[in-house]
């Protein structure tokens, strides 16, 4: 089973294509699936399956999250609750609005219905509700660094980040040692191949691959560690000749 990096995962994820987890799992991909025979609002006999099927192919070739989670807040409408319903206890419920959903028609769906013909899971259409309350689609900053200094994401590249640290107008070196300050913790130091070492530690994905056993590092120097402590008994072995060669994923 072939092994992915974290990038490779999370646009296989967003695409709804199968991809191998971090723990070797294969995960199958997205799919539509049916309408259930009963429900409250007979979903089946409102809903043919090509249209449910353009709607499913729309929404997973949408680029990103954030583009994902607008579709769905325009299928959902926030009503007032029309009823209060009897309870055994005191206190007030927790259910202040009535949620609808709909598939681009005048017809309503059922959540569970509504799940299915996008194959996302309702805990995924929650959390939409709720950010949609304050009038807010999250963005996605998943595979981002975050400056500690300005505040500024930057995307998942080691020299766009050196450039950043070189010219960030708010990094403090007043009391530091080194010309060079991490923008993610407090390490320093005089020499730029030090930090840009040290940077790799932030980052994410392993881009350095070992040919033996297919395990992945973040830098240089842990893939080296690996292939003397597990694939190198002695200089001049069998096992030692050929370790050192490594893919560099890109």
């Amino acid at each position: 089973m072939t092994l992915m990096t974290r990038s490779e995962i999370k646009h296989r994820r967003n695409q709804g294509e199968s991809y191998v987890d971090s723990r070797g799992n294969l995960i199958p991909p997205k799919q539509l699936k049916p309408l259930l025979d009963n429900c409250r609002c007979n979903c089946k006999h409102k809903f043919d399956n090509d249209y449910r099927q353009s709607l499913f192919d729309t929404f997973w070739n949408l680029p990103d999250y954030s583009s994902k989670a607008l579709f769905i807040c325009k299928l959902i409408n926030v009503c007032e609750k029309k009823r209060e319903r009897r309870r055994s206890y005191d206190g007030p419920s927790r259910r202040q609005f009535t949620y609808k959903y709909h598939l681009n028609t005048n017809e309503e769906i059922c959540l569970k219905c509504f799940s299915n013909t996008f194959d996302v899971t309702q805990q995924f259409i929650r959390l939409v509700i709720k950010k949609s309350m304050s009038t807010l689609v999250p963005t996605d900053n998943r595979g981002e660094i975050l400056c500690q200094f300005c505040l500024s994401h930057l995307a998942n590249d080691v020299d766009q980040i050196m450039h950043h640290l070189k010219t960030c107008a708010y990094i403090v070196r007043d009391g530091k040692k080194g010309k060079y300050v991490c923008i993610q913790c407090d390490y320093n130091t005089p020499h730029s191949s030090h930090i840009k070492r040290h940077i790799c530690t932030h980052t994410f994905g392993k881009s350095f691959k070992c040919t033996q056993c297919g395990s992945c590092f973040k830098t240089k120097d842990n893939l080296s560690r690996h292939i003397k402590k597990l694939h190198i008994e002695k200089p001049g072995n069998q096992e030692y000749q050929g370790a050192y060669p490594f893919h560099f994923l890109t």
